[in-house]
């Protein structure tokens, strides 16, 4: 699976392409957006977190992470091992 990561104003996007499931993805952001995010990464970056929000369609899903201070590269390193099949 391919990962792009883009700074926006709001925090970061995550462009996943390849074998990746919208189903899942939207049931990991409902996790986060209840305050229930089951993810392993960094403590500070949960905090960061505000909301997440998920577009597009199984092998094609776009993920904005919405944030204060959300740094792209961080984001990034924090989600290398993640497996979102």
């Amino acid at each position: 699976m391919k990962k792009h990561f883009t700074q926006s104003q709001q925090g970061v996007e995550v462009r996943l392409e390849g074998e990746v499931s919208k189903a899942s993805l939207e049931k990991m952001a409902q996790e986060c957006n209840s305050g229930a995010c089951s993810c392993a990464c960094d403590t500070t970056l949960k905090e960061q977190v505000r909301r997440v929000e998920v577009e597009g369609e199984d092998g094609n899903v776009t993920l904005m992470i919405q944030g204060d201070n959300l740094d792209a590269g961080l984001v990034a390193k924090a989600m290398e091992s993640c497996d979102f099949e």
